[in-house]
């Protein structure tokens, strides 16, 4: 697991730093750009870590008990612990991100559910879902663009 040098560096040139990446993501416009990068700038483990956190605040949102949480994901009360009180007392930021997926993955599974639907021993379940998660992620980009081309707007007036 990765660890923070033991040497401080001043607040000053940490917010600096900070500041560029949160620049760096947002100068990825589209999913091609950010999963290089995303591959470039963290260990696979470290992409993992995000992902299950990420994926337990869904599971909260959505109203999973603690024990799902844990055996689906194979994560410790205390991760779950953690990420539940971000939401609740954190700044706010893994909330609206967590509602605007929720919202997102909502419209997908009733797109799914009014296509074709498939019986028999060769259901598309798995598909179903990878496809609501494909289009979460292409619906995010779509409201990231539209809230950077009003910014430039605004800028530009």
């Amino acid at each position: 697991m990765s660890r923070l040098s033991p040497r401080k560096v001043e607040n000053k040139f940490m917010r600096y730093y900070i500041d560029n990446l949160i620049n760096a993501f947002n100068l990825c416009l589209d999913r091609e750009e950010l999963e290089p990068f995303i591959k470039d700038l963290f260990t696979k483990m470290e992409i993992r870590m995000l992902a299950k956190r990420l994926q337990i605040a869904l599971m909260l949102y959505e109203g999973c008990d603690y024990r799902t949480i844990i055996n689906r994901l194979k994560v410790t009360n205390q991760t779950v612990g953690r990420v539940a009180q971000i939401l609740d007392y954190g700044e706010g930021g893994l909330e609206k991100v967590v509602e605007k997926i929720s919202k997102i993955d909502q419209k997908a599974k009733k797109k799914m559910q009014k296509g074709p639907q498939f019986t028999g021993p060769h259901k598309l379940g798995s598909l179903a879902a990878k496809y609501a998660l494909e289009k979460s992620a292409r619906e995010l980009l779509k409201l990231k663009r539209k809230r950077e081309v009003k910014k430039n707007l605004e800028k530009k007036n």
